[in-house]
């Protein structure tokens, strides 16, 4: 496994950029340039902001899926909606010339996310997410996320820890669960 740091400057690059011939396609041409490289690995994950900017529009166009978290909420809503009429236009524009097929190919995937076992908001939100063949998983919400992010400590260290194991026994089973699926998907 090789890990890439992020720059604090993509705002910056993402500005610079905006002038530039084919500015979809710039990190398609780097991964070309370089597949030699990246053919070693079998997956390539990029995280990326939760928007459409132009970085982030390279990194779909380099896509084989674009994995989306959708939470329970109006704006969950409002925001899948919008990526998914955003991508639509994305594939339409930007295209080969010669053939007018789409360099974007990625295919959107959805994965709910900080799931509340108790609210009525929640079970309405799987319910209604179910209906999109889309949605590949459920993800609880969990202060062990939080705290993971805090302490800087993978959720896989802490589950190593007996106490934490005791104490969450149910939610790693079903994490363990929902990463299963994500492989096989």
């Amino acid at each position: 496994m090789s890990l890439l740091p992020a720059s604090m400057s993509l705002d910056i690059v993402n500005n610079d950029i905006q002038t530039k011939p084919n500015k979809e396609l710039i990190m398609y041409m780097w991964l070309a340039d370089h597949y030699e490289y990246y053919k070693q690995f079998d997956y390539v994950l990029i995280d990326c902001h939760p928007d459409f900017s132009t970085i982030t529009q390279n990194m779909i166009a380099i896509a084989d899926y674009v994995f989306s978290p959708v939470e329970p909420s109006e704006y969950g809503f409002t925001s899948k909606n919008n990526l998914e009429l955003r991508l639509r236009q994305l594939k339409k524009e930007v295209i080969r010339v010669d053939t007018r097929e789409s360099f974007v190919t990625a295919e959107l995937k959805f994965l709910g996310n900080r799931i509340k076992h108790n609210t009525k908001s929640s079970r309405e939100f799987i319910k209604a997410m179910k209906k999109d063949p889309r949605t590949l998983a459920f993800i609880p919400e969990k202060e062990l996320f939080n705290k993971s992010t805090l302490d800087h400590t993978p959720l896989s260290t802490m589950k190593k820890d007996q106490e934490t194991l005791s104490k969450h026994k149910h939610f790693f089973k079903e994490i363990n669960q929902i990463f299963t699926t994500l492989r096989k998907s």
